[in-house]
């Protein structure tokens, strides 16, 4: 039952999102309901970096599923990939998820210059789903810096189809 103060709630949320310049019918969409997604409906990010965030996030939750490790996303909480009990994981499965993301930590590693910069700022845009809206330029860059590298380990930029192990 939806009461009449959830409808001004929903009322005034999707208003939030008309405000920030996004019509009634893209707040209903999908791509401003996550932080990236918003970071490329405001033009700050690519078509290939976001499909590049993208991968990176399935790739990352993968890992957490198939290691026991709780996603620390809030995407992480759809109740429509709910499944049974299935037995444990392969331990091929496993083994396939942890190198993936051993190979992503490395490629984000080598694009960090000072610190990590890059590494914390996907890590809490891309898999904590934090909001970029109040990120400086320079931050965003980082951002930038390190989806492209993450296109280009997944073989976005190059047109071709990335290499996907489903296990």
């Amino acid at each position: 039952i939806v009461t009449p103060e959830d409808r001004e709630r929903l009322r005034e949320w999707r208003g939030s999102f008309v405000a920030d310049g996004v019509s009634e019918a893209e707040a209903k969409g999908q791509m401003v309901g996550y932080a990236l997604g918003r970071l490329r409906h405001h033009k700050k990010i690519t078509d290939v970096e976001l499909k590049a965030g993208n991968m990176m996030h399935e790739d990352v939750s993968r890992y957490y599923a198939l290691t026991g490790l709780p996603s620390p996303s809030p995407r992480a909480m759809d109740p429509n990939r709910v499944h049974g009990l299935g037995g444990e994981p392969r331990q091929e499965a496993i083994t396939a998820a942890s190198n993936k993301m051993m190979k992503l930590e490395t490629v984000i590693g080598c694009v960090d210059q000072q610190g990590r910069p890059v590494r914390e700022l996907l890590r809490r845009l891309v898999i904590l789903d934090e909001d970029a809206e109040n990120w400086t330029p320079t931050m965003v860059g980082h951002v930038k810096r390190g989806l492209a590298a993450v296109a280009k380990h997944y073989g976005i930029t190059t047109g071709e189809e990335p290499a996907r192990v489903l296990t």
